[in-house]
């Protein structure tokens, strides 16, 4: 997918180590100067799992192009993850095998000083505001329950680290109903100058604390800030190096 560059926001693919780029990205500006964003990773290692992500992002991009003015946020993002989980839904008809075909997905709406945010499986959604990074959205894989319980001592680090389910996802489209589903229905506040990151999990090579010393370093050139942080995960040099998209957004209240 080709990156997308405005003074608002950008968006910017690497395919890593991996054979073939599975994650897809869209951002979508609606006529009353709010914007749509949508992020998300094909399955790795199930069918067409770059068609399932595409076919997401497109469908979730449609729907709310089709949203009567004025809306309901929440009913526009929550009616285009519908219509995305159907787009899968088409990938895994009875004659398209046996294997099905998903994806993960994040996707939010930002109007002024406030966001709005879907989102199935472990793609973050993050906000960064006056040097410090916050993730808003919850991970539905089983990364966090073993995060849960490194914290609780129950595992040491070095047992988190080397166990092979952290990618697990409990919960992403792939036609039936999702698992999981994280939409709070009271927006969250944004403040000027706060930039909003939703990723696939390959940025995850990175910690907050490096990701937020980019955002510092980057945080008046949305250009500049994906470019940065794709050659961060670049130059970690991982053999197995996921796919990772980025789709970062500036906020300018004050000119709103």
């Amino acid at each position: 997918m080709p990156d997308a560059v405005t003074d608002r926001f950008s968006g910017r693919c690497w395919r890593g180590m991996r054979e073939q780029q599975e994650d897809a990205y869209v951002f979508y500006p609606l006529p009353n100067n709010g914007i749509v964003f949508v992020v998300c990773d094909g399955m790795g290692g199930h069918r067409t799992g770059d068609l399932a992500s595409k076919a997401a992002v497109t469908a979730f991009a449609r729907s709310c192009s089709s949203s009567p003015i004025p809306f309901e946020p929440m009913d526009m993002l929550l009616a285009a993850l519908h219509h995305a989980n159907e787009a899968v839904a088409e990938l895994n008809r009875p004659e398209a095998g046996d294997e099905v075909s998903g994806c993960t997905i994040v996707a939010g709406y930002q109007h002024e000083n406030r966001l709005w945010f879907v989102s199935a499986g472990d793609s973050p959604l993050w906000i960064y505001r006056a040097s410090r990074i916050y993730r808003i959205n919850k991970d539905h894989s089983m990364r966090s329950k073993l995060s849960a319980q490194l914290l609780r001592g129950e595992i040491s680090e070095k047992e988190f680290n080397e166990d092979k389910t952290k990618n697990v996802l409990l919960s992403a489209l792939t036609g039936s109903e999702p698992e999981l589903v994280d939409a709070p229905s009271i927006p969250r506040p944004l403040e000027d100058g706060d930039i909003i990151i939703a990723a696939t999990d390959g940025i995850l090579t990175l910690n907050a604390h490096e990701m937020a010393a980019i955002c510092q370093a980057n945080e008046h050139s949305m250009e500049n800030l994906t470019k940065e942080l794709i050659e961060a995960v670049r130059e970690r040099g991982k053999n197995n190096q996921d796919n990772t998209t980025l789709a970062v957004l500036k906020c300018n209240v004050s000119n709103r």
